[in-house]
């Protein structure tokens, strides 16, 4: 007889089926924290170096705010201002969700969207003409990105309410999940307003929202290694991975603070060491100057009309290549000379 020691009570078999359910870390909300952290560092590593921030690709970072609802703004997790060369102040006003579903039943969309809804209609905090609302978010999915973000694009193509109305009206010119989620914030918007939301109101609105898909505090880490590989650029010192290494943490400490207490920072505000380890680039950086300066004589000399009137629609062609840039990063137009092809390109 074995002098082995028999477990008491249950067989272990039964005792897999009876072990107590342990709740993945992610879905009891310190994920999500943890993301907004990193994404509040990842702004605040642009603004310690000056850089040029998504979707505001014309200026440099100059100040970001966490917690905005004590200035004024529904749209409340970060104010980003961007300043670009001529002196203009540009803003980004953002949510950021680990993951977002587009629904008019759901009510974490709901709020996000009226909540920009809101802001828009702001004319005092917000002018369409130069700030951005963006929806940043961890866990992007095919369905947000590809058609939600087709959506968006849509809008911003489209060059009046008529040709909106348009493109997602055409069959086939736009997918069909991307036209009922134009009718979902549709229902959202007309909700808000309590009366009936037409397409061509919101065309507007849609024209300046964005989804911005960032992969922090995810085993990939591309957004964070491309911020550490801008620290480690104006790194000050011999060992710049080491210096890009700890101004992120630092960042990431700063962020927390920032949100709890509502913080506005500008690059004075930065603790000073970490300020004394990295130079600054932004706008006035030479190469990209230049590279705005090229832009300008090449967008300057394209004309997307015949004689002094004539314009030829290019929206399907235009979507083509919209959808084309959803799938990769580099898109070829080819064709004879004089068919419209930089008309297409500088469409957007």
């Amino acid at each position: 007889m074995s002098n082995q020691q028999q477990p008491d009570g249950p067989t272990s078999a039964n005792s897999e089926r009876r072990s107590p359910i342990v709740s993945n870390p992610a879905a009891t909300g310190g994920a999500g924290n943890i993301f907004e952290q990193s994404v509040g560092a990842y702004w605040l590593s642009q603004l310690l170096v000056g850089a040029v921030p998504p979707i505001l690709i014309d200026c440099a970072v100059t100040e970001v705010s966490f917690q905005t609802e004590h200035l004024g703004w529904h749209t409340d997790d970060f104010l980003v201002a961007g300043q670009n060369s001529g002196g203009s102040i540009r803003k980004l006003a953002g949510q950021v969700k680990r993951t977002f579903t587009i629904s008019s039943v759901d009510e974490d969309c709901k709020k996000t969207i009226q909540d920009f809804w809101s802001d828009f209609k702001n004319k005092t905090l917000f002018s369409a003409t130069t700030d951005r609302f963006a929806i940043v978010t961890q866990l992007g999915t095919n369905m947000l990105l590809r058609h939600f973000g087709g959506l968006l694009e849509c809008a911003r193509a489209a060059s009046d309410e008529q040709d909106f109305e348009h493109r997602l009206t055409t069959s086939g010119f736009i997918s069909s999940v991307a036209t009922r989620y134009c009718d979902d914030l549709l229902a959202i918007i007309s909700a808000a307003e309590s009366r009936d939301v037409s397409r061509s109101e919101v065309w507007p609105f849609l024209r300046v929202l964005h989804v911005l898909s960032l992969d922090l505090s995810t085993s990939t880490g591309q957004g964070e290694a491309a911020m550490k590989s801008l620290l480690a650029c104006t790194a000050i010192g011999e060992d710049k991975g080491e210096s890009a290494r700890k101004s992120w943490n630092d960042m990431l400490i700063v962020a927390a603070g920032g949100a709890s207490a509502a913080k506005s920072f500008r690059r004075a505000d930065l603790p000073d060491l970490v300020k004394q380890g990295h130079t600054t680039c932004g706008v006035e950086h030479p190469m990209l100057t230049a590279l705005q300066e090229h832009s300008a004589i090449v967008l300057g000399g394209i004309s997307s009309k015949i004689g002094k009137s004539l314009h030829l629609r290019r929206g399907a062609l235009v979507q083509q290549v919209l959808a084309a840039l959803e799938e990769s990063s580099v898109v070829v137009i080819s064709g004879p000379a004089g068919v419209g092809k930089s008309a297409i390109a500088a469409s957007r």
